[in-house]
């Protein structure tokens, strides 16, 4: 958190912090405090990508803080599977147990035995690369998390462009023509849309293609609907014509 922010009245003060969800979006956040306590959430309006605006999820955050259902301590199973029934125990308990059981299968089985499996978190670097040397560490299978996530995309992706990133995405703004391909951007990536409308506001065109007219396709200049499965085939009569036009850089 940046340093705190006295607001009125007195007992309140405001933090800056981010949004600590697997979102690659990583909002930032206004925290306000009373004694201690998260009394309001709301988006950053001086952020230049997230201007302010935080999901439903994060918006009512403070409900979520201090909900009386919120574990505050690891829990023990005490009974048999689906029975529901637990009892709390201290961070060290929990971690004393995790340790000794990892260290007992090691020694019968050898490190492989172990699959470790992690994925991006909050998205911080320290926390995406940590498990990693851990998993490293203790000789175990490493299981590529990105393979539920988006390791197809982005297979495709370094076959087609190599090692090179996307563009920036406050770039959208300066763009002439936007194609969303099989993206609802309307409900999944609700910061982008800001900057595509400033594009539109300049005369860029958005074209939507989708198997069904999302709320993003209603409000597109060219929505373009496709049969399921036939992305592949459209893409590459696309790139057919691009080519035999002489129409690529």
């Amino acid at each position: 958190m940046a340093a705190d922010t006295p607001v009125a009245p007195d007992t309140l003060q405001q933090v800056r912090t981010v949004c600590a969800h697997d979102c690659p979006d990583a909002c930032s956040i206004l925290v306000t405090l009373d004694a201690g306590r998260v009394v309001r959430t709301e988006g950053d309006p001086d952020h230049p990508f997230t201007q302010g605006f935080l999901c439903g999820k994060v918006n009512r955050y403070a409900e979520r803080v201090h909900s009386p259902d919120r574990l505050l301590t690891p829990l023990r199973r005490v009974g048999a599977k689906g029975e529901g029934r637990f009892e709390p125990i201290t961070w060290r308990a929990a971690l004393d147990d995790i340790a000794t059981r990892w260290q007992d299968i090691v020694a019968q089985y050898g490190g492989e035995a172990i699959a470790g499996y992690a994925y991006s978190a909050h998205q911080g670097l320290v926390n995406r690369n940590l498990p990693q040397a851990l998993f490293h560490a203790l000789g175990a299978t490493r299981v590529n998390a990105a393979a539920v996530c988006d390791t197809c995309n982005g297979e495709a992706w370094d076959a087609v462009v190599g090692t090179a990133m996307g563009t920036d995405p406050e770039r959208v703004s300066d763009s002439d023509l936007i194609i969303s391909w099989g993206a609802n951007l309307d409900s999944t990536n609700v910061h982008l849309l800001p900057l595509i409308n400033q594009a539109r506001e300049r005369g860029a065109r958005l074209i939507v293609i989708d198997v069904w007219r999302t709320r993003t396709a209603r409000h597109a200049d060219w929505f373009i609907p496709i049969r399921v499965g036939t992305d592949t085939a459209l893409a590459l009569g696309i790139a057919h014509v691009l080519q035999r036009e002489g129409l690529t850089d």
